[in-house]
Parts: structure tokens; C-alpha cells; sequence
């Protein structure tokens, strides 16, 4: 299916190139997250937000991804560039000559992947999730509605509620249909269970769980679960496996409502509003 990058079209897009996805203009699951967790409090957050380098450390986790969920494409669209040691003008002018599905990891970067897909494939658990995948890097371009208050020039809510529909656009890792999964791969300092927990707080993974079943379901999959391998991404990699309850799922599409809704109306009116220009009380009892 044709991706237009200008005004994308609702469907699913299976290993579409990453520059492509990353140009699309709707919101993304991750800003979602964002805003539901804080770190973007407002649209005019969002818009003031840079999108980020597609370079570095994108290639080297999609180069991960490629290792874990399609070792055949690893093996022949990832080149390791040796005759430096560093991204520099030779290292970016070989870049540029490589396909859009291709990447390039400087040797220090492959060496760094090396060892933790080594200890993910030692995961008797993480293996069977991976061999379950039958769908990898799945792009879904969706819409997500929200039932809202209409808001009034006026001082006073008027009562009334409206549907708002906001475009919006993930990337799912992988799923596994007949494990009724999405897969999702997370590096992180520690795999231990308490600690990741508080990385799944404190990165929104449960926003991005509850977006993406839903992205899922626009795809045609029907998940009842998320799961993540989390591999350590410092010496010695130990892997462990993580499912999102169903219940911090619902909690977190509950809370992703009100950034839905505000989302939804700044692209809707184009007005990326910051703060109220009022006086508001803080440590009132009302």
C-alpha cells in the first residue's frame, strides 16, 4: 500500500521505511504518552517539540529490531562501516548511497547490539515470543475518538459533549496472532521486575500498550496482551519478560482521553494553545 506522507491514508504498512513513518503528519502514539504523563503538558508543547535526529540511535535500534524480529534482513541490509571509528562525512556519504532499507552501524554500535540479541536468544521465553511473530514493524495509521465536553467562549461549560476523531500513528514491534500478542522490545538499565516498573511508569509504556492494542485492532488483529523483553542494555544483558495487566491498560486509555481531546482540536482549528491566560488558584479546597 501507497504511504502518502503529505495526508496519509487509515491503514496498516508493514516495515515501512522509518524516514517515511516519521513524516507523516498526525499525532503519534509516543506524544500521546507524553502529554498523558506530563512532559508534554499542552498542544503548544507538542508543536514546540523537535522531532529528532532519524540518525544514531534510531538506526541502532532499528538495526536491534532487524536482529531480533528479522535476523535474515539483519544479515542483508545492515552494513558495518570499519574504516572509522566514528559518524563522520565518510561514514554519512556512505549512508546516503544506501537504500531507505538499509542501515549503517559504525562498529562500536554493532558491537553494542551484539551481545544483548545474544542474550535475548538464551531466553527460552523471549524466543518463543519472537518465533511467534508473524508480523514485524507494523506502521498503523488510525484514528482515535473520544467522547469530550464542547468547550464555549463563555465562562460556563455548557454541558454538552461531542465525538472528536484524532488521526494518529504507531509502530508496533511485533505481533504474534496465535499467542493473540503484541511484542514490544524495551532496552533499559534494568530488567529487575521492580525497576522496570518504574520505567514503565516513567516512559509511558503503558500508554503505548493501550494505543497499540488499539492500532492493532484497526489492523485486523484482535491482541488480549502486551508484552515486553526487556534486555539490559549494559554488561552482563540479562532478559526478562514483562506483561502489561489488563488493568494498567484500561487506567492508562482512561487518562490518554484528555490528551486525545486536546490533540484532536488543535489539529481540527489549528490553535496549539499553552497555558490558560487566567490567574488560577493552586492549594484551593474547590
Amino acid at each position: 500500500m501507497k504511504f502518502n506522507t503529505e495526508a496519509p491514508e487509515v491503514g496498516s504498512y508493514e516495515n515501512l521505511d522509518i524516514e517515511v513513518y516519521n513524516r507523516a503528519k498526525c499525532a503519534r502514539a509516543s506524544t500521546l504518552g507524553a502529554m498523558a504523563r506530563g512532559e508534554l503538558p499542552t498542544p503548544a508543547h507538542v508543536k514546540a517539540a523537535t522531532a529528532g535526529s532519524s540518525t544514531g540511535s534510531t538506526s541502532v535500534g532499528s538495526a536491534m529490531h532487524l536482529a531480533l524480529f528479522e535476523p535474515e534482513r539483519y544479515q542483508s541490509d545492515v552494513e558495518i562501516w570499519t574504516s572509522t571509528k566514528t559518524r563522520g562525512v565518510a561514514f554519512k556519504k556512505r549512508e546516503a548511497e544506501l537504500t531507505d532499507a538499509q542501515f549503517l552501524l559504525t562498529g562500536d554500535e554493532a558491537a553494542k547490539i551484539a551481545p544483548m540479541v545474544a542474550n535475548v536468544h538464551r531466553c527460552t521465553r523471549a524466543v518463543s515470543l519472537l518465533d511467534a511473530c508473524e508480523v514485524h514493524e507494523l506502521s498503523v495509521v488510525f484514528h482515535l475518538e473520544t467522547l469530550a465536553n464542547v468547550v464555549d467562549d463563555g465562562p460556563e461549560e455548557s454541558g454538552a459533549e461531542e465525538w472528536l476523531k484524532l488521526l494518529c500513528r504507531a509502530r508496533l514491534d511485533g505481533l504474534a496472532p496465535s499467542m493473540s500478542s503484541v511484542v514490544d522490545l524495551k532496552t533499559t538499565q534494568s530488567a529487575s521486575r521492580r525497576d522496570f516498573t518504574r520505567s514503565i511508569y516513567k516512559y509511558g509504556y503503558h500508554y503505548q500498550a493501550a494505543i497499540y492494542r488499539l492500532a492493532a485492532e484497526a489492523a485486523g488483529y484482535a491482541p488480549r496482551h502486551h508484552v515486553i523483553i526487556a534486555v539490559e542494555n549494559t554488561y552482563p544483558h540479562y532478559v526478562a519478560c514483562y506483561r502489561i495487566a489488563d488493568s494498567l491498560i484500561k487506567k492508562a486509555m482512561d487518562e490518554l482521553q484528555e490528551p486525545i481531546a486536546a490533540l484532536a482540536r488543535a489539529y481540527d482549528t489549528g490553535i496549539w494553545g499553552a497555558y490558560p491566560d487566567v490567574i488560577t488558584d493552586i492549594g484551593a479546597d474547590s
